[in-house]
């Protein structure tokens, strides 16, 4: 037939057909070849979007670990700097126990007496370091300052020393003792190791817990000391027959407000001794002699006879 012709297969076919043929296996070459740019496509932007995720998540990864990094040197920092509060408050617990084992003393020394009834008696002294008051005759200024000439010794080191010197008249003195809570506690152990113990104190802290074997000297502040309104005249309730209660005299106004506070708390049948001391190179005990006797006052003229003996400002006598 004159429309029939043979294909590429070696098949005879119409032309019609043949074209026909021929279109459907262009379009579906083309068809072909569209999918597979596609895919191709497809594939490369798949790669190109996991590359970046790769790029991103690495760059995430150097954030983290850089961040982490940070996060360790600060952590280990802190944890130089910073202690836990368990270690901190057990820190802060050996601090306060060391403070309340420990007091502060000036100097532990072997004399005489230069004061009191016990004047002229062989005595070893503990002075303690600090005080709350500064009078304007104090002639131990330098157990004033707390942090100043001071050395820390608890009671068990304090003890042994005073005991080498085998003497049992002991004075604790200073500054002012009662500013350092152990002190009732050391008052005690002398006590209980058969020393004679004496306080010395301004009377400012409470007497309430003192050992009723300790025989306290309680200096009251006359105005010529400047500290008169520092007296707490509470503590007279606490007061024994042991004790004694001295008034430095520096003139006639001290002599007056020292005979009314006797006159007034009835001193004299309060404690074992009133005494009255002149400052030393201020008042002479002539002088004071005199306002006594002429009022017949029940009190005991006392001299500082330490500062007769050895120079006035010498230190450890």
């Amino acid at each position: 037939m004159k429309d029939e012709i043979i294909n590429n297969d070696g098949k005879k076919e119409t032309k019609s057909k043949s074209v026909f043929r021929k279109v459907r296996d262009f379009f579906s070459r083309d068809k072909s070849n569209t999918a597979k740019t596609v895919s191709t496509e497809q594939i490369e932007k798949k790669k190109k979007n996991k590359k970046k995720k790769d790029k991103g998540k690495k760059k995430k990864d150097k954030t983290i670990e850089v961040t982490l990094t940070t996060d360790s040197v600060s952590s280990a920092s802190k944890e130089q700097k910073t202690v836990s509060p368990k270690t901190e408050d057990k820190k802060n617990q050996t601090v306060n126990d060391d403070e309340k084992k420990d007091l502060n003393i000036t100097e532990i020394f072997y004399s005489i007496q230069g004061e009191s009834t016990f004047a002229g008696l062989p005595c070893v002294f503990i002075r303690l370091q600090g005080c709350n008051l500064r009078c304007s005759w104090c002639d131990t200024k330098h157990a004033l300052n707390v942090k100043k000439e001071r050395k820390r010794m608890n009671i068990d080191q304090i003890l042994e020393k005073v005991k080498k010197y085998d003497c049992k008249n002991i004075c604790v003195t200073g500054g002012e003792p009662l500013m350092q809570k152990k002190v009732p506690e050391l008052l005690s152990v002398l006590c209980n190791n058969g020393f004679t113990v004496a306080l010395e104190t301004n009377g400012f802290y409470s007497l309430k817990e003192i050992d009723k074997r300790v025989s306290k000297i309680v200096d009251f502040k006359c105005p010529g000391s400047k500290m008169e309104k520092k007296n707490n005249f509470d503590n007279i309730e606490y007061f024994t027959r042991k004790d004694e209660v001295k008034f430095v005299i520096k003139d006639k106004e001290d002599y007056n407000w020292a005979k009314k506070i006797i006159l007034k708390h009835q001193l004299a049948d309060k404690v074992n001794s009133v005494l009255l001391s002149p400052v030393f190179g201020k008042l002479e005990p002539k002088q004071l002699s005199k306002w006594m006797t002429k009022d017949n006052l029940n009190a005991r003229l006392q001299l500082q006879i330490h500062k007769y003996i050895w120079n006035p400002k010498k230190k450890g006598v």
